[in-house]
């Protein structure tokens, strides 16, 4: 993998995929959610994530029978790291085999490990589900801030709906974070089909 040309690097990815897909096929219908929403995340935002050479290091918090498939996603992409966190404890059979933490977010600034190193933090359908009051939001998306690199991107699922609206974007500091395109969607606001309007937003560390 270290030697392959752009173009054999390609071919690779495309290939392997292909077996993603496949793999993904077989699951059991129990381990899958078919909404929209997933649909989005799962077939565009993480394929441009493996497909990405820039994009090593990525933190996925909340782990969910539904998401316990998405570390195998990245094993075979050249220099993936898909690292979950999720504070209970019974969740932990659905995080990385390779990487999890039994923690609160806010908690994971208190392992030095952590701090400055990944290229993506994924928070998705977690506002409003663990993390829900105001303060903890903010809290939440200061801990993005310390965990990311410089440039790293922060991308956040959640229903932007009126009436049930899970987070206020007013919140997130434009002094230490600017808009970026989603990976793999090309812009920095996604509204996807589901009826609960789940949409993705993204954000780049200054």
């Amino acid at each position: 993998m270290f030697n392959l040309s752009p173009i054999l690097r390609n071919i690779y990815n495309s290939l392997i995929w292909r077996l993603v897909g496949l793999y993904v096929y077989c699951l059991p219908a129990s381990h899958k959610m078919k909404t929209d929403d997933r649909r989005i995340l799962e077939k565009f935002i993480f394929r441009d994530l493996c497909f990405n050479d820039s994009v090593h290091d990525i933190l996925f918090v909340g782990c969910s029978k539904v998401t316990s498939w998405y570390p195998a996603i990245f094993i075979f992409f050249f220099r993936k790291n898909f690292v979950t966190i999720d504070p209970d404890i019974n969740t932990a059979r659905y995080g990385s085999k390779k990487e999890h933490y039994t923690s609160e977010y806010e908690g994971a600034i208190k392992n030095n490990n952590l701090k400055e190193r990944f290229d993506i933090i994924i928070i998705n359908g977690v506002f409003r589900y663990g993390i829900n009051t105001k303060g903890d939001q903010i809290k939440a998306i200061n801990v993005s801030r310390l965990l990311l690199k410089k440039g790293g991107l922060l991308i956040i699922g959640f229903r932007d709906n009126k009436d049930k609206q899970d987070l206020n974007l007013s919140i997130i500091d434009s002094k230490v974070f600017s808009k970026n395109n989603i990976a793999g969607l090309g812009t920095s606001y996604f509204l996807s089909k589901s009826i609960n309007r789940h949409a993705f937003v993204s954000y780049i560390k200054k």
